[in-house]
């Protein structure tokens, strides 16, 4: 299982349809600070929970967005889920914190909506 999260300032129809350019200009680096990144891109990973974290960047070399590709290790299983949601909880957390300190929202494609600080307990209460 596997699914993208982005930190964004604007449309996601942008995003989508590769006009970057129309998105707000992102400082990566309180990213890096608030995730513990070395680079412009890593990984933030826990227990069972890996997000390969990039900058995406216009024609400029200007930052556009910050994606999170997100995966678990393992399989879910009874014994892990728990687990699971609570790393997926903090994860959520994390960049939501991040696209507060750029003035930015988290957009998940999946539901096709911006998650906020609120939405985290059933969104992560949700995985099966």
């Amino acid at each position: 299982m596997s699914w993208d999260l982005y930190v964004l300032r604007g449309s996601p129809d942008d995003l989508a349809s590769g006009r970057e350019a129309a998105l707000g200009a992102l400082d990566p680096e309180p990213a890096r600070e608030l995730l513990g990144l070395e680079g412009v891109d890593g990984a933030w990973t826990a227990d069972t929970l890996v997000a390969e974290l990039f900058v995406s960047t216009d024609e400029r070399g200007t930052a556009r967005s910050i994606a999170a590709g997100v995966h678990f290790d393992a399989t879910p299983t009874p014994g892990s889920l728990d687990r699971q949601r609570a790393e997926y909880a903090e994860l959520l957390d994390a960049l939501v914190t991040v696209a507060e300190r750029l003035d930015a929202r988290l957009y998940d494609p999946q539901r096709e909506a911006f998650l906020t600080r609120a939405d985290i307990p059933a969104i992560a209460a949700s995985l099966e």
